[in-house]
């Protein structure tokens, strides 16, 4: 699912502007809650309407055009495109994304909740399944002994299952907020780069407020020999 994502960015040199939310993630039920935990197929959780859809394109601050970029600003600037684009990239993993259809492709902590979620609830089915077959070959299906036993064997999977309820929300939420704080990372670094370059045109300028002093070149002038008259 997650092949060729890497590359989807394309060019991580292309500037793109982009207006910077604060994204966080809604209290309440998560998108894993609306998966089914049962043994069959799984289903593709569906985002919160209320979360932040994020895209793969993580459409970085772009350099106002009126900036004049040297060699050291750019080398900067790209390094700083290509680390911030390989950690939203990593969130995205983890989160998922809004394809170019419009369609949620869940992350990696919405499939792998639902695949242990999966487990948890056949292991449990399972742990009931060898109590009652105990309680029929010794005769106390309808024991007290019965219901005791029931609720030892299901009480650890039910443990698993409300930390995953729990930990599920929690982690999408860390995630959302990374990213939030990774692009206005970018931003503040785009500043701070900004700022160095200005502070080097000042110093260029302050050096040679005059600017390049330039000796204009003097042609030879070729003069063609005097001709003789004939017969002198």
């Amino acid at each position: 699912m997650y092949a060729g994502l890497d590359s989807a960015i394309g060019d991580p040199t292309q500037e793109v502007a982009i207006k910077i939310k604060p994204l966080s993630m809604p209290s309440g039920e998560s998108a894993s809650s609306a998966t089914p935990a049962t043994g069959g197929p799984m289903t593709a959780p569906k985002p919160d309407p209320k979360h932040p859809k994020l895209k793969r394109n993580p459409q970085l601050v772009s350099t106002p055009s009126t900036v004049q970029m040297d060699d050291i600003y750019a080398a900067q600037l790209a390094q700083a495109r290509a680390s911030t684009t390989q950690q939203y990239l990593g969130a995205l993993r983890d989160i998922g994304f809004t394809d170019e259809h419009g369609q949620f492709m869940p992350g990696l902590i919405e499939t792998e909740a639902a695949r242990r979620r999966a487990t948890l609830m056949h292991n449990e089915q399972m742990a009931v399944q060898g109590v009652n077959d105990s309680a029929v070959r010794g005769g106390a299906f309808f024991s007290g002994r019965r219901a005791e036993n029931l609720a030892n064997a299901q009480d650890p999977y039910e443990r698993d299952l409300s930390s995953l309820a729990t930990d599920v929300p929690r982690q999408i939420t860390d995630r959302y907020n990374d990213v939030g704080n990774l692009l206005s990372g970018y931003a503040l670094t785009q500043d701070k780069l900004l700022a160095e370059l200005a502070a080097r045109q000042a110093t260029a300028a302050q050096s040679n407020p005059s600017g390049p002093i330039r000796t204009p070149v003097k042609r030879k002038v070729r003069t063609k020999p005097a001709l003789m008259p004939r017969g002198v």
